[in-house]
Parts: C-alpha cells; sequence; structure tokens
C-alpha cells in the first residue's frame, strides 16, 4: 500500500500555543495511511518531542514572516532568504515524493509557493487573526486563498478575518477547533509554586501562561494585578512565558513594571517552563488578558482541562470555548475596572471558582476532545 507523503512547515521549535497543536496533529498520524516529514526553521523543544514520536525532522533555517522584516532592507532580507529556501524545500518535496503540503501558521509562506511551484497539495492551518497593519492583513486575504488546496482554520473568528463569505474561494475553508490530551491536564490542587514562591498555602493564586509580546497583554494583567492587590492582601499573581529573540525590551519592561514595592512580592514572572499540568494545578483562577485579537489560545484549553475558572478578554475565539457564566466570565469591552470587576468576583466567591471550574472540564471532554479533532483533521487530509 503506497503511503501520502505529508511534509509539515511550521514557524518555530518551542512549545506554545501552534507548536503543542501541530505537536498532536502528528500525535494523531495514522501511519498506517500517512508517512510525515517535518522540517523546522531552528532548534529547540519541539524537534525532541516529534523525534520521540519516530517521525523525521530536519532543522533548516528558513525564513519566518515577522514584524522585524517590515523595514525596506527587512523585506529585502527576508526574499533573498525566502528564494534560497524555496529551491532546498522544492527539491525536498520532489526528491522525497511528497503529496501535501501542511503548512502550520500564516507565517510560514513556503508552503504557498511550493503549491504553486510544484502542484501539491497545500493545507493551510492558520492559528493567527492579522487586522494590522492594514497591508499585510490584506496580503493574507488575497493570498491564503489562492495558494492552498485547503484552509483550516482554529476558529470562526479565524475564518471570519481572512474568508468573504461571497467570495469564490469561500468552500476552501474549514473550522477545526484545536483539541488537547484532557488526560495530561488533570484537575488536582498542588502547592509546589506556592513553595516555590514562599506563599502562603491559603493565598489565592491568579496567572496566565503565553508568549509575552503585544497581543496577549501581560502590562494590562500587571495593572489589573495591582488594583487588586491594593485591596486584596492574600492575592498574588503568576505570568508565564517568554519572547521573540529580537523582543527582550518586552520582558524588561514587564519586569520593570512591577519592580515596585507592593508588587515585588505579590506578582511573579517566570520564563516559559515545561511544567504547565502543575502550574494549573496550582492556580485558583486562569486569566487570559490578550488586548489584540487572539484566535484560539490553546492556554485557555489547557486551563479548563485543569479544572479552573476562566476571565478572558474577548479578542477573538475565546468565546468559542469558554461560556459565559458557565465556566467563566467573558469582558467585551475590554478595560482594566471591568477585569478587576470579574476576578473580584471569584476571589470573594469559593463555591463559584469550584462550579466554574467543573464546567470548565466537562465543556472540555465533551466538546475540544483530540478523538473529535483528528476525526475532523483527517476529513481533511482525505
Amino acid at each position: 500500500m503506497n503511503l501520502e507523503r505529508i511534509l509539515f512547515l511550521h514557524a518555530g521549535a518551542e512549545l506554545y500555543g501552534a507548536d503543542i497543536i501541530l505537536l498532536q496533529v502528528l500525535k494523531g498520524i495514522d501511519t498506517k495511511e500517512y508517512k510525515p516529514y517535518v522540517i523546522l526553521p531552528n532548534d529547540g523543544s519541539l524537534v525532541e518531542e516529534i523525534r520521540a514520536l519516530n517521525i523525521d525532522v530536519i532543522v533548516q533555517d528558513y525564513p519566518i514572516l515577522r514584524r522585524q522584516f517590515f523595514t525596506p532592507i527587512g523585506i529585502i532580507k527576508y526574499i533573498c532568504k525566502l528564494i534560497k529556501s524555496i529551491f532546498i524545500l522544492k527539491k525536498f518535496v520532489i526528491d522525497n515524493n511528497i503529496d501535501i503540503i501542511h503548512s502550520n501558521t500564516l507565517a510560514v509562506l513556503e508552503g504557498g509557493i511550493l503549491n504553486k511551484i510544484t502542484g501539491k497539495k497545500h493545507i493551510w492551518h492558520v492559528h493567527e487573526i492579522i487586522k494590522h497593519p492594514n497591508f499585510l492583513a490584506k496580503f493574507f486575504r488575497v493570498v491564503t486563498p489562492r495558494m492552498a488546496t485547503k484552509i483550516v482554520c482554529v476558529s470562526e473568528s479565524v475564518k471570519e478575518n481572512l474568508v468573504d463569505n461571497n467570495s469564490k474561494y469561500s468552500e476552501k475553508f474549514v473550522v477545526i477547533h484545536n483539541g488537547i490530551d484532557h488526560y495530561k491536564f488533570i484537575p488536582s490542587f498542588s502547592e509546589s509554586i506556592r513553595e516555590e514562591l514562599s506563599l502562603p498555602k491559603d493565598e489565592i493564586l491568579i496567572g496566565t501562561i503565553g508568549r509575552v509580546n503585544k497581543i496577549k497583554g501581560q502590562e494590562f494583567l500587571v495593572d489589573v494585578a495591582e488594583k487588586i492587590i491594593e485591596k486584596h492582601k492574600n492575592v498574588s499573581f503568576f505570568i508565564v512565558g517568554s519572547v521573540f529573540s529580537g523582543q527582550e525590551h518586552l520582558m524588561d519592561n514587564l519586569k520593570n513594571k512591577i519592580n515596585e514595592p507592593t508588587l515585588k512580592n505579590k506578582i511573579f514572572i517566570s520564563e516559559f517552563r515545561n511544567d504547565t499540568p502543575e502550574i494549573y494545578n496550582n492556580l485558583d483562577i486562569f486569566v487570559l488578558p490578550s488586548v489584540l485579537p487572539d484566535s484560539f489560545p490553546t492556554v485557555v484549553l489547557e486551563a479548563m482541562a485543569s479544572g479552573l475558572p476562566i476571565v478572558a478578554n474577548v479578542t477573538g475565539g475565546v468565546k468559542e470555548m469558554v461560556e459565559d457564566n458557565i465556566n467563566g466570565f467573558l469582558i467585551y469591552d475590554i478595560s482594566e475596572d471591568e477585569m478587576v470587576k470579574k476576578i473580584e468576583t471569584l476571589i470573594k466567591n469559593k463555591e463559584l471558582r469550584k462550579t466554574f471550574g467543573k464546567n470548565s472540564r466537562i465543556i472540555i471532554e465533551e466538546n475540544f476532545n483530540l478523538t473529535k479533532f483528528y476525526e475532523k483533521f483527517y476529513e481533511v487530509y482525505r
């Protein structure tokens, strides 16, 4: 039996949202039907995770479309690197008789170009909502449907941002919500982080996990935390996440912001960690403070699987996983005061936290399990 050969291209090698979802897709590959190959632009934790699945993974430098290229010189550098990488990737596609190219995130343009050059089927798995800069938003609305056989959007919000329903390309788009391994994230109380941070056992710990950038709203959360800490002495905050290379100033700004005497031992920041299930089990409330479009944050699914109540700014697909007043609070009119109000409601009501947390777990088991995710995804491959 001939196997369908799939080449996966991705934008990095860490273990954040889109990285984890790629890993989930690879874990669900039916090796009786498909032969997967993965090429990543750099080394990292994801490489080892993929190799542990006995899947061929190659580290080959190719350019990822990031804001750092949005200068005249940057664009020239990007195009030069892109042309060079296309020759290398085209050779790989031909030499290995690749049938399908799967690009994970819009930042990987190589898959779309290979689709045009080689005629190979191309699945573009889109995790982003891009509204600014305006020229880039328009670029992807034009390019994506013309350079893909199928576009898999992680949320309705992502799809709405990319497609005009009257477009002749609308049939190419399909929404498949991310699924997670809910057996990896089991609700269980832990005190390890409290001990690590020298916090009392009865401290209410509120946290978020995510790449430190302007989208995710960590600075917004610090401002919210400051207002809460002023009124509630038994509350602390834990922010986990790293920055992209070249954006270290964002982390410096964040750390400087919490360097006030009143905040120093109440708001804690950590670089990205691999013990995320343990982190969730130490939290009482999970917060999504995103202030710019956030497509379908995997961390919210993980927090829900861990049995946590959620407080989230609605900037994208979070409204497709969190049910307002059922397993958390959704904030549409985003403001610090509104988030303070919602968090305080949960601080003051332990039973409500428990109820929301139980409902979070039920929603995950029913709607975002891996079985459904795999079934929908492999319909697209077939």
